[in-house]
């Protein structure tokens, strides 16, 4: 690619033409208008579109951001004209607000894990008091004085029937987790980048096979016109072939547009605007790969209601320790300041504290306890049957999705076939020219089949891989 900018303080702008090899002028102007406003701009009538590599693609990559580290390695892949799915993901993942949340709801069970912890550390209390009071000591009178006295108290839990315990194990369970539901968090973020990703490959394939598809019409009307300048054929057909080639120009503008939303899609959730993105086959490679080695537990959804089941059945403990008490020991001392009239006084003593009487509380406490722990429990059951489900209709995606590619590939050769023998009797007056451009036709139509089985089959595997929790660390490796 060449370099349109030359100026190294301003974003780099990269630029390729798309060309149409035997287009005419009037066929230009009707790109010029379908890509009024985008990116995409055609030049020569030279630069021919390569029908595998997709080459020849107009590609602008404007550059806002000032990261560095992985944000360079991003930004010399999109200085190249596309960027990688792995790439893209690392961008979303590092700007999405929903990570940031995600991150602090684990710094905040984090502060309740040390909360739960410290029930098990004596407690120090300080107390002060002044005022006025009367009263004597040692036979000394101390009527209407000023009297001011500070006090600490220390309290040590020995023993409290598993409360403590079970307030920790809870606590750690939450902490967990949140720590899964961050994974979570990352796998659905990642999960809607790829699928943008992947909608921008298929948008871009889809309007290779249409510019084919009219590269192919505006070479046969240019045929046809010769013919009917030279009476061997019927200005008619010039007219039929025209109107083809009409159509066929609307159904680029389409699919033009459906890339320029898949384009803005992208962009909201990475922050840069690619036109190209880099064909992503190794990465479903590398993805099928991981989902074959990961099983149920692995997904992130399973692992969060499995830590929440697990905080809920350490609230049962919590509760049933309720009904019983306490046991701590106390150490107190007391001293009067500026104060001879009063003595210090100091007291360490047994602890035991508990409800005599509570009214049911305790005994509902415990049933909603119980009640939580058993709908968690369910909840991880559906979890795990959510993902086998999804995983198992992804494979018959998946397996469909490779058959119908076979079948419109063998189409497609047919179909190729048929056209070079049928623009061959259409010289001798052997075929019609609606026959001709049928054959056109389906070689379109097996192309853009082809297409969009490749893209649910893709589809597929990413709700696979993120519905066993990793798609994040595949594409990441």
């Amino acid at each position: 690619m060449k370099r349109v900018c030359a100026k190294s303080r301003l974003p780099a702008v990269f630029v390729v033409g798309l060309g149409l090899t035997g287009c005419s002028p009037d066929m230009l102007d009707a790109y010029r208008e379908s890509n009024a406003g985008g990116t995409l701009k055609p030049v020569t009538q030279t630069a021919a579109v390569n029908r595998t590599s997709g080459q020849g693609w107009t590609t602008t990559v404007q550059h806002a951001s000032t990261e560095s580290g992985a944000g360079d390695r991003r930004r010399n892949a999109s200085a190249k004209g596309y960027m990688g799915l792995g790439q893209t993901v690392e961008m979303a993942l590092a700007r999405h607000p929903d990570i940031g949340r995600a991150a602090a709801e684990i710094d905040r069970s984090g502060g309740e894990v040390t909360v739960a912890e410290s029930a098990w550390y004596p407690k120090v209390n300080y107390t002060s008091s002044t005022g006025a009071g009367s009263g004597s000591s040692n036979g000394v009178s101390g009527g209407g004085r000023e009297r001011i006295s500070a006090g600490l108290e220390a309290n040590q839990l020995v023993f409290d029937f598993g409360r403590a315990n079970g307030q920790i194990m809870a606590s750690h369970a939450v902490h967990e987790q949140r720590e899964a539901e961050l994974h979570d968090t990352r796998e659905r973020v990642a999960m809607t980048t790829s699928e943008a990703y992947l909608e921008l490959s298929r948008a871009h394939r889809l309007v290779e096979a249409n510019d084919h598809y009219l590269t192919a019409l505006v070479n046969l009307r240019t045929t046809i016109s010769l013919r009917a300048n030279s009476g061997a054929a019927n200005q008619a057909d010039v007219f039929v072939a025209e109107t083809r080639v009409q159509s066929a120009t609307a159904d680029r503008i389409k699919s033009r547009t459906r890339e320029l939303a898949a384009q803005a899609k992208l962009h909201q959730i990475i922050g840069e605007r690619l036109t190209r993105v880099d064909d992503p086959k190794r990465d479903i490679a590398r993805i099928s790969t991981a989902i074959k080695a990961a099983s149920a537990d692995t997904g992130t959804g399973v692992m969060a209601a499995d830590r929440a089941a697990a905080a809920a059945r350490a609230r049962v403990t919590v509760a049933e320790a309720a009904d019983f008490p306490t046991i701590g020991i106390k150490a107190s001392h007391s001293m009067p300041i500026m104060d001879d009239t009063m003595e210090s006084t100091s007291l360490v003593s047994l602890s035991i504290q508990g409800d005599l009487l509570s009214g049911g509380a305790n005994a509902g406490r415990l049933s909603a306890a119980i009640a939580e722990a058993q709908s968690a429990e369910r909840a991880t059951e559906l979890a795990r049957l959510t993902s086998s489900t999804e995983v198992d209709v992804a494979a018959a995606e998946i397996d469909g999705a490779r058959q119908r590619t076979q079948a419109y590939v063998r189409q497609m050769e047919m179909a190729q076939k048929a056209r070079t023998v049928s623009l061959e009797e259409y010289n001798i007056g052997k075929r019609t020219l609606t026959e001709v451009l049928n054959t056109e036709q389906d070689i379109f139509r097996a192309e853009t089949d082809q297409i969009n089985a490749d893209g649910d089959a893709q589809s597929a595997v990413l709700r696979a891989a993120s519905a066993r929790g990793v798609l994040v660390a595949s594409l990441l490796q």
